[in-house]
């Protein structure tokens, strides 16, 4: 998948995740796999939570919420310090990492990020503490591989203790 788009293979089949359905399909195909690995094996919980905390990243950076919300506490924070500033925008990538995966957070909030510290004069600085803050913020199952790992292992736990009573 790291190459789909320097290939320029994006406008042709569509996103990464066509990529990562493909060894899917050819996996399948092959014999590789069978109906009791995707039924069985899958860990369909997590892999629900990761992909709706991907999802609802890609509606966020699409309908240009992130900047929108940037802009307005861009305005409501003028002439204030720059540790106003970074207080803002950690508490701004805290509240967006949770209800996203933090790699989807810094992905999309970043850059945000980036240009309103280059407006200030102190790029690296704002970087620095909202990518500190993305990796703090996981509250939630989605926030993060680990956590959605250990909601579905505590979700099967669960399950197999209400079989044996």
């Amino acid at each position: 998948w790291s190459f789909w788009k320097p290939l320029g293979l994006e406008a042709v089949c569509g996103s990464m995740g066509i990529a990562g359905l493909l060894p899917v399909a050819v996996f399948f195909g092959l014999g590789l796999l069978d109906r009791n690995d995707f039924h069985n094996a899958l860990n369909w919980a997590v892999l629900v939570l990761i992909g709706g905390g991907m999802a609802l990243g890609l509606v966020m950076q699409r309908s240009m919420l992130l900047e929108i919300m940037s802009e307005l506490i861009q305005d409501e924070l003028q002439g204030t310090s720059l540790w106003v500033y970074m207080l803002a925008f950690s508490f701004f990538m805290a509240v967006v990492a949770n209800f996203i995966s933090s790699t989807v957070a810094a992905i999309i909030v970043l850059p945000v990020v980036a240009e309103v510290g280059r407006g200030i004069g102190h790029p690296a600085g704002m970087i620095m503490s909202a990518a500190i803050m993305d990796s703090a913020a996981m509250a939630l199952p989605v926030s993060s591989f680990p956590n959605a790992n250990s909601f579905a292992v505590q979700r099967r736990d669960r399950r197999l203790l209400d079989e044996d009573e």
